[in-house]
């Protein structure tokens, strides 16, 4: 009986998505655009069809991917097709610090701690009856677990200073561009949190691994770019479209849409060749291959040795603008890791990593 009930029920739901997916199955066959995002890719599209069955449900949602491969336009895809009246509101967790966490997502009163002058609220009660999403939720202090654990419990909060608790009605969408079950074998995740965050997951494929949407992106994003400056189109070689396709993309469409702005303001009307996608001044993606460590404070462009084949040549030029770009964003941030992080728009953990991969000493940058 409970197997027909469910079976029935499944019926019932495909039926009230019916509308939802015969408007996927038009879009992906004519402008091949899903929300905000464009895809060519059978594993995109069977995400879009999770999402589009997800949506109007209020499930907790963990979104798996490497960075710049599109987590929050999903995330606010699943808040877009909810049935939700309420805010989407974003918050990265790896940018607040550990003694910050409850007060910025649950608020405080005034006179709660040093520097709490006023009342706060926090951003659970502005996502109150719509969508809260939570990025880098791997990096969300011991402090925060607790009590988002609480919340997704109990669906109350309690801000900090105050003896009151309030309900709250809100979504949790979750990011993380590493799983985290090895977070939680290590015991820096909690474990009874991973499983109330990770009811449904989605996973989003790196650019890589679906090949037929660069060349795909790379023409949408030159072509609007080029209207958007009034600049000439971009024309390519064989050669430079080989070149385009082959190259892994650390930093996934993020890093080609970066790379698209850049030909479209420095080679406008130009046949573009691979030499110059291998001199690219580009700074978005980790190389596979670290070069030595330079000296930081005079970071001049280093030359891309020509011998070496096109694919070391151009996996040489990112990882030097990579290099040039992290030392560039440290001097402006003054050695300050926190403020690094954001301004190269990566979490603390991953900007840690490249620094310590290409030797750069962040106190070399720190005021004297």
């Amino acid at each position: 009986t409970t197997a027909l009930l469910r079976c029935v029920q499944q019926m019932l739901d495909d039926q009230q998505l019916l509308p939802s997916l015969n408007e996927l199955s038009r879009k992906r066959s004519t402008t091949a655009r899903f929300e905000s995002m464009l895809s060519r890719s059978d594993s995109m599209w069977d995400l879009f069809e999770l999402c589009t069955r997800i949506a109007p449900t209020d499930a907790t949602t963990m979104i798996v991917g490497e960075t710049g491969t599109g987590k929050e336009l999903m995330a606010r895809a699943v808040h877009r097709r909810s049935r939700r009246q309420g805010r989407f509101v974003a918050a990265n967790c790896a940018s607040v610090p550990p003694e910050l966490i409850n007060s910025e997502l649950f608020g405080h009163e005034k006179g709660a701690f040093t520097g709490a002058d006023r009342a706060k609220k926090g951003l659970v009660m502005h996502a109150d009856g719509g969508t809260l999403f939570l990025d880098e939720i791997g990096d969300m202090p011991a402090e925060g677990q607790q009590s988002l654990l609480r919340m997704l419990q109990e669906r109350r909060i309690r801000p900090v200073g105050s003896l009151v608790e309030a309900e709250v009605d809100v979504r949790v969408v979750a990011a993380t561009n590493v799983p985290l079950d090895q977070a939680v074998r290590e015991g820096r995740f909690r474990e009874d949190l991973f499983y109330r965050l990770d009811v449904i997951r989605m996973n989003v494929p790196p650019l890589r691994e679906r090949p037929e949407d660069i060349l795909f992106l790379f023409g949408h994003f030159t072509r609007q770019l080029s209207r958007h400056y009034g600049t000439d189109a971009l024309s390519y070689s064989d050669r430079f479209i080989e070149a385009l396709t082959q190259y892994e993309w650390p930093g996934n469409v993020r890093q080609l849409q970066n790379l698209s702005e850049r030909l479209v303001l420095s080679r406008p009307g130009r046949l573009l060749t691979a030499r110059d996608f291998a001199k690219l001044r580009h700074s978005g993606g980790a190389s596979q291959a670290p070069p030595k460590a330079v000296d930081h404070k005079a970071s001049a462009p280093q030359r891309v040795d020509t011998s070496l084949t096109l694919e070391a040549n151009v996996s040489t030029a990112i990882a030097s603008l990579e290099q040039e770009y992290l030392t560039a964003v440290l001097r402006q941030s003054s050695g300050v890791i926190g403020a690094a992080a954001k301004r190269a728009g990566i979490s603390r953990r991953t900007l840690l990593r490249k620094l310590k991969a290409y030797g750069i000493d962040k106190d070399a940058f720190k005021p004297e």
